[in-house]
């Protein structure tokens, strides 16, 4: 079975940091691999009540992303809803290069809210 079988959310085909500045393109190989067993991922990333499951969450979107599929994303979050959703428009898989002073002003506003 391939990896897009096996793992319909992640796409490898193509660039995933198009937004990103180039010098930061030159970052070591992605362990993307770990994500080809998709019940050990499955299992691992399963929140309960006793893992993780009081801490609060805030899953952050890059209206861009194409390595994680909108498809994948939206599964995680009904797997495991957050207590919010932000989504910072012009970013690609690497919010922290594409749109650096949007996710830092994002992550501010969060700090800010629950902590």
């Amino acid at each position: 079975m391939s990896t897009t079988e096996a793992v319909p959310w992640l796409d490898r085909s193509g660039s995933y940091n198009q937004l990103s500045p180039p010098e930061n393109s030159l970052m070591r190989p992605s362990p993307a691999s770990f994500y080809d067993d998709y019940e050990l991922f499955d299992k691992q990333t399963t929140f309960t009540q006793d893992k993780f499951g009081k801490v609060t969450r805030v899953y952050i979107m890059a209206d861009q992303d194409m390595l994680m599929k909108d498809e994948f994303q939206k599964w995680m979050i009904n797997l495991n809803p957050p207590n919010e959703i932000k989504k910072i428009d012009g970013s690609d898989h690497f919010l922290m290069f594409s749109t650096p002073i949007q996710l830092f002003s994002c992550l501010q506003e969060i700090s800010h809210k629950y902590y």
